[in-house]
């Protein structure tokens, strides 16, 4: 019979906690193709929060990017590339 150890707990226990980061990038109106409604505080804070999501959990979900559809379907493929 196995015996977790008290590493392996902490490791479960952590990875109970951690969760994929959600960086909402609707305040940078990235679908504008101008900077007009861009502000030093929108922008400084999503950074941070990519930063703190990077460099916590490792990778991020972005969501309201303003990103077409067609870009995206573009690079599903190049993903499986990278497998």
């Amino acid at each position: 019979m196995y015996h977790a150890e008290s590493s392996d707990l902490d490791l479960v226990r952590s990875l109970k906690m951690a969760a994929i980061p959600i960086v909402d990038f609707s305040s940078l109106s990235l679908s504008i193709q101008d900077d007009v409604n861009l502000n030093e505080h929108d922008v400084k804070k999503t950074a941070d929060e990519l930063m703190s999501a990077f460099t916590s959990i490792g990778f991020v979900y972005l969501s309201n990017t303003g990103f077409p559809q067609q870009l995206v379907d573009l690079i599903k493929p190049m993903r499986l590339l990278t497998q």
